[in-house]
């Protein structure tokens, strides 16, 4: 069911460096060539899951943060798209374009739709979180979105549903957890807290001030991790008590998205950037999207945040480790007192100190200035301090 095909003749595997018109064609000639699935699926309990769900996973798999391939069998992996898609929802998002904005336009000619037909299939999976609506003179612009960052969290509204966040939960294969710490491009970048914190200056798009004062529209949102983990009963003590809720910072046409449907709070710049130097205070860290656009800032933690968390389990090995932040960290050894705020303050349960005195990694190489990356990975868990 996750079989992508082969590559189409003539090409060789996607390369960072040529243009995003060369690697859209390819990605969309690589998608669209893959097995068909025609037949629908039985689960051993003898739940039959329509061919079409099938196709829906598969692309958004493919449209990036998906959710594995892996099957249990028991069939509940399925609810899920079962309660956010119907089959005709379904259907209507595999004739979508993929990894581009489109129009009602667009999607006519496509799909051989009528005009009309398509503005209220559009306007309505926008409306319910399927799709992310954008305005560009005035005209509203589409495009499919991944499992998370974005059909998840362009939900929250439902996260209390009786059934909804159990069903989110099963949605994922067992090997989705694998795959996110074996990929190279991380979803998430690291922000330093500070730039004292960091040798050498800034680089361009890493600083999370920059984003609240170049963006218009911007909101605060709850936290959806957190959220998740208070619908399912198994949020920690030091969670729940010890780090705000309110988090998720949103930018740009999704934040007028967010604030439109209710989801969040508006935000001056100003409102902002005080906010977050209160979240980053609290311990949390701040992960923004690996992109010169950033529409969302998380603000996350080792204890709840779903991805900081599977890279605790993963005990800092993966692949994703080594590209999570360019940043070294600015620590003075001479001038470290020695004082275990760090090691009570780290997010990761990483640092602990050696037998010199010195702080150091205590969990898998996270934070160690022997590791090369991944402790520049952590640059952030020193808040404004300069040790």
């Amino acid at each position: 069911m996750a079989e992508t095909g082969d590559a189409p003749a003539g090409n060789s595997p996607i390369d960072p460096n040529v243009s995003d018109e060369k690697s859209n064609a390819w990605l969309d000639e690589m998608i669209m060539a893959e097995p068909e699935v025609n037949g629908d699926y039985t689960a051993p309990d003898g739940t039959v899951i329509p061919a079409v769900y099938l196709r829906l996973r598969n692309r958004i798999n493919r449209i990036g943060y998906g959710v594995g391939s892996e099957i249990e069998g028991n069939g509940t992996e399925w609810d899920f798209y079962k309660i956010m898609f119907s089959e005709e929802d379904a259907e209507h998002y595999l004739e979508m374009p993929l990894y581009k904005k489109f129009n009602a336009n667009d999607y006519a000619a496509i799909s051989g739709r009528p005009l009309d037909e398509c503005k209220e299939i559009l306007a309505d999976m926008g409306k319910r979180g399927l799709l992310c609506t954008r305005y560009m003179g005035g005209v509203p612009y589409y495009h499919l979105l991944t499992s998370e960052w974005g059909i998840w969290e362009y939900n929250l509204d439902r996260f209390y549903e009786p059934g909804f966040m159990e069903a989110h939960n099963n949605r994922a294969g067992d090997d989705m957890p694998i795959e996110i710490n074996d990929i190279e491009r991380p979803q998430l970048l690291v922000m330093p807290v500070s730039k004292d914190i960091v040798n050498g200056d800034l680089l361009p798009y890493t600083s999370w001030e920059e984003l609240f004062l170049r963006n218009e529209y911007i909101c605060v949102a709850p936290c959806q991790c957190r959220t998740r983990a208070d619908v399912l009963g198994f949020q920690t003590d030091v969670c729940a008590e010890g780090h705000p809720s309110e988090t998720c910072m949103v930018f740009g046409d999704v934040a007028r998205y967010f604030i439109e449907r209710g989801e969040g709070r508006q935000l001056t710049p100003e409102e902002g950037i005080a906010l977050e130097k209160e979240i980053i205070d609290a311990g949390m860290v701040p992960e923004a999207q690996w992109t010169k656009q950033v529409d969302f800032l998380c603000n996350c933690h080792g204890d709840c945040c779903l991805i900081l968390s599977e890279y605790v389990a993963a005990e800092g090995t993966g692949n994703v480790m080594q590209n999570v932040s360019p940043y070294s960290l600015n620590y003075d050894k001479d001038a470290c007192i020695k004082c275990g705020q760090c090691v009570d303050r780290c997010p990761m349960s990483a640092i602990s100190f050696g037998d010199d005195g010195g702080a150091l990694a205590g969990h898998a190489g996270f934070c160690s200035p022997l590791q090369g990356a991944r402790w520049r990975a952590r640059a952030f868990l020193w808040g404004k301090s300069r040790l």
